[in-house]
C-alpha cells in the first residue's frame, strides 16, 4: 500500500510541475549537505524545463558544498509580490524549520508540496511524499526525476549524490541501503565523479575548521560507563579562531566514532545568548533520540534529531542528559544519573 501512496504522490508532483510556471523552493535552516543537495538539484531541474523558479537559501552555505552552485548563488528572501504557482518543501519535517527570513510562515501558493524523510513530519501540504524508509530526499528525488523520465544532467546528478552521500554518512549509517546505493550507482552513470564529490565535501575544510575543532575535542567527555559521548562548540569558541557556526558542521561524528558510545551530542552556541542548538546521534534503533528532540519541541530521525534550548550552559546539558539516561533506561541499557560527570567547558 505504501509504495503505491508514493508512486500516486509522484505522479501529483510530476503534474504539477508541468502544469504551473512559478516555482520557489525551501529546505530548513542551518542547512546539511541532503537539503543543498535536493534543492540545488530540483532548482537545476525546474529552470532546465523552462520554469520561473526561485531556490531560497536559508542560511550560511558550508564551504564544503559551495561547489555544487559552480559559481552562481541563490537568494536569501523572496521578492515582495510575487505570487507563486507552487511552493516545495524539501527535508523540512516542521514549520519551526522554515527559513528565519520568513518569519516562519510558508508563502501564498496554490499548491504546496511536502518531500521528506522524516517520519516526524507534521506539515500537510496538497502533496505530501514523506517515505521515513528513504535514505535522504536526494534519493527521493532520484526515483522522482526517473520516474518522470526528465534528463538528468552531471550536475543535477552530482548535487543528488552529494545528498545521498552525506545523509548516509558515506555510506556508514543504518540508513543505507540497496535503494540508496543503487541510486548512487545511477547517478555515477549520469555523470557523478565520486572521487571529486569526496575531495569537496571531505577533503577541502579550512584550518580554521580545524583549530576551531581542536578546541571542541578538548570539552570531549562520556558519562553513563561509556555509552554517551558530548563535546562543546561555545560562542568564544567561535569568536577565537573568527569562524562562523556552519564551521563545526559534521563536529557531532567525533564523539558518535567513539568505540562504546551509544548516543553522541554536541551543544553548539550559535544563535543569540543563551540559546544551545543540540544535536543527537544515536547507533541503536531502540534508542530514539528523535524522542529526546521532541522533549524540548525539536524533531528528526529516530538515529539523528536535534533541538534548540534556552539556558545556561549547565542547565541545558543536564537537561539533555537526563532524557539521554531515561531513553537508555527505556531501551533497557541501564544509566543511572550517578554517573554523570564533568561541566560544560568555557570555551
Amino acid at each position: 500500500m505504501k509504495h503505491r501512496e508514493d508512486a500516486s504522490a509522484r505522479d501529483r508532483i510530476i503534474s504539477a510541475i508541468e502544469e504551473n510556471d512559478v516555482f520557489v523552493i525551501l529546505t530548513h535552516v542551518s542547512p546539511d549537505g541532503d537539503s543543498i543537495g535536493s534543492l540545488v538539484a530540483l532548482w537545476r531541474v525546474l529552470v532546465h524545463r523552462g520554469k520561473q523558479c526561485f531556490a531560497l537559501f536559508p542560511g550560511d552555505m558550508p564551504p564544503e558544498y559551495l561547489f555544487l552552485l559552480g559559481g552562481e548563488d541563490l537568494p536569501r528572501s523572496l521578492p515582495s509580490g510575487q505570487k507563486w504557482d507552487v511552493v516545495v518543501l524539501l527535508d523540512i519535517p516542521s514549520i519551526s524549520r522554515l527559513p528565519l527570513s520568513l518569519n516562519r510562515q510558508i508563502p501564498p501558493c496554490k499548491e504546496l508540496i511536502n518531500i521528506d524523510h522524516h517520519e516526524s513530519n507534521d506539515i500537510r501540504g496538497t502533496i505530501n511524499w514523506v517515505d521515513p524508509s528513504a535514505s535522504s530526499v536526494g534519493e527521493m528525488l532520484c526515483h522522482l526525476l526517473e520516474h518522470a523520465r526528465y534528463d538528468v544532467s552531471s550536475e543535477v546528478a552530482t548535487a543528488l549524490y552529494t545528498a545521498i552521500l552525506t545523509d548516509t554518512g558515506s555510506f556508514r549509517f543504518p540508513n543505507t541501503t540497496s535503494s540508496s546505493l543503487r541510486a548512487a550507482a545511477r547517478l555515477v552513470t549520469y555523470g557523478v565523479n565520486p572521487a571529486r564529490v569526496a575531495q569537496h565535501v571531505y577533503g577541502s575544510h579550512s584550518l580554521r575548521k580545524f583549530q576551531l575543532l581542536g578546541l571542541a575535542l578538548a570539552t570531549l567527555q562520556t558519562c553513563f560507563s561509556g555509552k554517551v559521548a558530548y563535546m562543546w562548540v561555545t560562542r568564544k569558541m567561535l569568536d577565537e579562531v573568527g569562524v562562523s557556526p556552519v564551521e563545526a558542521d559534521g563536529f557531532i561524528n567525533f564523539p558518535r566514532e567513539i568505540k562504546g558510545v551509544e548516543v553522541a551530542i554536541l551543544f553548539k552556541q550559535e544563535g543569540p545568548e543563551g540559546e544551545v542548538k543540540v544535536s543527537l546521534r544515536s547507533k541503536r534503533r531502540n534508542v530514539v533520540v528523535s524522542r529526546v528532540a521532541e522533549m524540548f519541541h525539536g524533531g528528526g530521525h529516530p538515529l539523528a534529531a536535534g533541538c534548540t534550548l534556552s539556558g545556561s550552559a549547565e542547565t541545558v546539558q543536564e537537561l539533555i542528559l537526563k532524557a539521554i539516561a531515561e531513553e537508555l533506561e527505556q531501551a533497557g541499557m541501564a544509566a543511572s544519573a550517578s554517573s554523570l560527570s564533568g561541566s560544560p567547558s568555557k570555551g
